[in-house]
């Protein structure tokens, strides 16, 4: 679909504008109590390496320890550990405090001309 019309595109553009953005990464500690769920809903490929934020429950652990977590945020460590989402997923389960290496996509504030 969206890839067979990019290189369609691509091959019948005279001129191509690339512009990039470099993420905002930043770290935030969630802590939880033992009966608790770490309260943040995810969406994730099985063969990837990081986690999608896609809601951050009301009142829940995470919107209490860190709430300018927000859907689209993307974790890409937890508790200084990279690696596939069953590893991820595994660490967000067991430990009721984790650190959280995350990604932000954010907007740019300036053109460069």
């Amino acid at each position: 679909g969206v890839t067979a019309a990019m290189i369609t595109e691509l091959k019948g553009a005279r001129r191509l504008d690339l512009h990039m953005r470099r993420p905002l990464l930043f770290t935030r500690s969630v802590q939880r109590s033992p009966d608790e769920r770490i309260g943040v809903q995810l969406n994730y490929s099985d063969t990837g390496t990081t986690l999608l934020v896609t809601g951050v429950t009301p009142g829940g652990a995470t919107q209490r320890s860190a709430p300018d977590l927000a859907a689209g945020d993307r974790i890409l460590a937890i508790n200084g550990t990279r690696g596939g989402v069953e590893t991820l997923l595994g660490i967000l389960k067991s430990e009721l405090r984790v650190e959280l290496e995350i990604s932000r996509y954010c907007e740019p504030t300036a053109s460069v001309l």
